[in-house]
């Protein structure tokens, strides 16, 4: 199967700067968030991150809404869902 992009919306667990993986190398005990690792195993697919600390659900379903439109058959998406008591 062939994916094209990769998005993800969520709260601070999908939040990541992109570093290149020999830096990650270099550390004795690296703390590798998931989505990071996600971009190595994929080198060659766009990922498209919209996520934002303390990010409520009903902007994570809001943005996901207007994304939808956008999807092609060969993109992915992954939604974060944070805690409920989380509002705007």
């Amino acid at each position: 199967m062939n994916i094209n992009r990769i998005f993800i919306i969520g709260d601070s667990f999908c939040d990541y700067h992109e570093h290149k993986k020999q830096d990650f190398e270099k550390e004795e005990n690296p703390h590798i968030k998931w989505n990071q690792w996600l971009s190595w195993e994929y080198p060659n697919v766009e990922i498209i991150n919209d996520a934002f600390g303390s990010r409520d659900l009903q902007t994570i379903i809001d943005k996901w809404i207007k994304l939808i439109p956008k999807l092609k058959s060969d993109d992915f998406l992954i939604l974060c869902i944070p805690s409920y008591f989380r509002q705007r």
